[in-house]
């Protein structure tokens, strides 16, 4: 069963534009058994910076992580 995924919109830019974790943790979704599900509020959102969610630790019962925390549990 494929794992969902919804990644921060600085994540989802990073990714696309810079070489690093961002990009790599995206290959990853591509080549591996996930699904990215990306919602308005993402796309309206673009490159504000959510260090507040992180500090949340988990919302309605969906954990918040870094793309750092991402990468060291799913990458191989």
């Amino acid at each position: 069963m494929k794992q969902v995924v919804v990644f921060d919109t600085n994540v989802l830019i990073s990714g696309y534009l810079w070489k690093g974790k961002p990009r790599q943790a995206l290959r990853l979704i591509k080549s591996s058994d996930f699904s990215l599900l990306i919602c308005k509020e993402s796309m309206d959102e673009l490159v504000s910076g959510d260090s507040h969610l992180l500090k949340l630790k988990r919302y309605s019962g969906i954990e918040i992580i870094t793309v750092d925390e991402f990468m060291k549990r799913y990458s191989k």
